[in-house]
């Protein structure tokens, strides 16, 4: 079934096939500290609040970051209105 280059490594277990059926997906054997790029909010704002969603907000979709509330449709409007964010210049409470 699986050609030798698709094969899973034998530590990991393997999971499924990815919804673009080119990437597989295996379920690590040991945890594994999950990373994120780290914008900088004056220099790239959107970037930055997008990440700042990620580390917060639950997800399978990224299509539900994005709630109705948020009429702008901007990452930095989805922090304010999910409350991550409360003051105008965008940091925490």
């Amino acid at each position: 079934m699986f050609a030798d280059s698709l094969r899973p490594p034998k530590q990991d277990l393997f999971c499924g096939v990815t919804m673009d059926q080119k990437n597989h997906v295996y379920r690590r054997t040991e945890p594994a500290l999950i990373r994120f790029s780290s914008a900088h909010p004056a220099h790239n704002p959107e970037a930055f609040f997008y990440n700042v969603l990620l580390q917060h907000v639950p997800f399978r979709h990224e299509a539900e970051l994005l709630s109705i509330q948020n009429r702008m449709g901007t990452w930095r409007e989805e922090c304010r209105v999910r409350g991550i964010i409360t003051s105008e210049a965008g940091g925490p409470g």
